[in-house]
C-alpha cells in the first residue's frame, strides 16, 4: 500500500505492505541526507576553489620575489660591467702611455747615437752607429703605432711593413732598387711585431747596401702570410748579387745573420737563408691569440 505524509514541505514517501512471504519491507529515503550530500559537494568545491586561489597567489608571490632578486642580479651585473670597462679602458691608457713614453726613450737614444757618431772618423764605427739607429728606429715606429692604435697591445702589420720599409730606404740612395711588398691585412701582438720588424730591418738593410751594387737596380720582395692553421711565414728575397762565398744561414761570423736567427727563435719559428738566385730569407713561426699570451719578447 502506497502512502505519503509530507512534513515541513518535505515530502516523505514509503511503501508499506506484507511480502509474499509474510515479511514487511520498509526503504526510507530520508531528505535530510540528499541536504547533506549537496552542502558537502559545496564544500568541498569551495575548497578546491580556496586552494586554487591560495596557489594563485602563492605563485605569484613566488614570482613577483623572483622578479626582484632578478632585478637585483642585473643591476650588480651592470655595474661589475661598468667597473671592468672602466678598468680595460685605464689599461689601455696605461699601455699607450707605456708605448709614448718607449718611443720617446729610443728616440732619445737614437740621437745620442747620431751625435755620438759626429765625433768618429773610423768609418765602420760610423756604419755600425747607422745601423744601431735604424734598429732602434724599427721599434719606435712600433710603440708609435701602438700608441695611435685602437688597441694599444696589437700593430697592423700591412702598414707597418710600408712604413718601415719607407723608412729603411730614406738611408740609402738606390732608387733603381724597387720593393714589393705582398701582405693580407693581419694584425699581430706586439711581442711579435717587435722580432719581425727587427728581421726586416737587417734583410731589407743588407739587400739595399750589398745586393745591388753600383747602383744597379733589381727588386726586393717582402711577404708576410698566413699560409695554414696558426702558421705564418716571412719572407724576404731579393734578385741581386747573392751572398758572398762562404756565408749561409748558419754563418756565425755576421751580425746580422746572427741576429735574424735569434729573433726568428724569439717567435719560435724555423729560420732558413739560401742564395739560388739573388738571397732569400724564409721564417715560419706560430701565431694565435692563445699563444701570444705565454710569448714574451
Amino acid at each position: 500500500m502506497l502512502q505519503g505524509i509530507k512534513a515541513d514541505g518535505i515530502a516523505v514517501k514509503w511503501y508499506s505492505g506484507i511480502s509474499g512471504n509474510g515479511a514487511s519491507s520498509n526503504l526510507p529515503l530520508n531528505g535530510s541526507l540528499y541536504l547533506f550530500s549537496g552542502f558537502f559537494y559545496l564544500g568541498f568545491v569551495a575548497f578546491l576553489l580556496l586552494l586554487l586561489l591560495l596557489l594563485f597567489w602563492s605563485r605569484q608571490r613566488l614570482k613577483k620575489k623572483s622578479r626582484k632578486l632578478l632585478d637585483l642580479q642585473w643591476r650588480e651585473i651592470q655595474m661589475r660591467e661598468r667597473k671592468l670597462e672602466s678598468l680595460v679602458t685605464q689599461k689601455e691608457w696605461l699601455l699607450k702611455e707605456v708605448h709614448h713614453r718607449v718611443k720617446n726613450n729610443l728616440q732619445i737614444v737614437a740621437s745620442l747615437l747620431s751625435l755620438q757618431s759626429r765625433y768618429l772618423t773610423d768609418g765602420a764605427a760610423r756604419q755600425a752607429i747607422r745601423e744601431s739607429q735604424q734598429r732602434i728606429h724599427s721599434m719606435s715606429l712600433i710603440h708609435r703605432r701602438a700608441y695611435g692604435a685602437d688597441s694599444p697591445s696589437y700593430v697592423d702589420m700591412q702598414n707597418y711593413l710600408h712604413e718601415l720599409t719607407g723608412s729603411i730606404r730614406e738611408g740609402f740612395d738606390n732608387p733603381s732598387v724597387k720593393i714589393v711588398i705582398d701582405s693580407t691585412p693581419m694584425a699581430m701582438h706586439i711581442s711579435y711585431a717587435v722580432p719581425i720588424g727587427l728581421i726586416l730591418n737587417e734583410s731589407v738593410s743588407n739587400a739595399l747596401g750589398h745586393a745591388f751594387p753600383n747602383g744597379t737596380g733589381g727588386t726586393i720582395t717582402i711577404s708576410l702570410k698566413h699560409e695554414e692553421k696558426d702558421t705564418y711565414v716571412l719572407m724576404i728575397a731579393d734578385d741581386g748579387a747573392g751572398l758572398p762565398r762562404g756565408v749561409d744561414g748558419d754563418s756565425k761570423d755576421s751580425l746580422g745573420i746572427s741576429l735574424m736567427r735569434g729573433l726568428a727563435g724569439d717567435l719560435g719559428g724555423s729560420f732558413r737563408m739560401d742564395s739560388v738566385t739573388g738571397t732569400r730569407i724564409i721564417i715560419a713561426f706560430s701565431y694565435s691569440k692563445s699563444l701570444q699570451e705565454d710569448h714574451f719578447f
